[in-house]
Parts: structure tokens; sequence; C-alpha cells
């Protein structure tokens, strides 16, 4: 029996303007949390000294990708 090799993981940074993030995350969240179920990859909402204006997309490329399109939808 062929044992499948897992997946290459990646890392993808998703710029966000400023004032945008709140399109992003939704009311209570509810937007993050459905991108992160239907794409199955982590979602991280990160920021440098200051207000969150990255979103880091870990996981397999195709999930990843995914992930990055529906942030896209979402601005």
């Amino acid at each position: 029996m062929e044992e499948k090799a897992p997946e290459k993981e990646i890392l993808s940074v998703f710029k966000v303007q400023p004032g945008k993030m709140g399109r992003i995350i939704g009311k209570n969240g509810v937007s993050i949390l459905t991108i992160k179920k239907s794409c199955n990859a982590e979602i991280l909402i990160r920021g440098e000294n200051g207000p969150h204006d990255k979103v880091l997309i870990i996981g397999p490329v195709k999930q990843v990708r995914k992930a990055a399109g529906l942030l896209r939808g979402r601005l």
C-alpha cells in the first residue's frame, strides 16, 4: 500500500489597506471564521507596531490560494 506524501505547505502574506480589516474579519469575526473553515488553512491577523494590516495564510498551496481569493473578494 502506497502512502501519500504530506502536501507541501506555504506561507502567503496578504496586505490589507488601512481601514479595510473590518471587512476581512466581519462582525464578531464571522467572515474570517467562515473563510478558515472553507479553506482548511491557518489564517492569522498581524500588524507591526500598530493596527493590523496583514493576514498570514498557512497551508497547502491549493487551500492558501483559495483563502487568498476569498479574502480579495471581501475587499
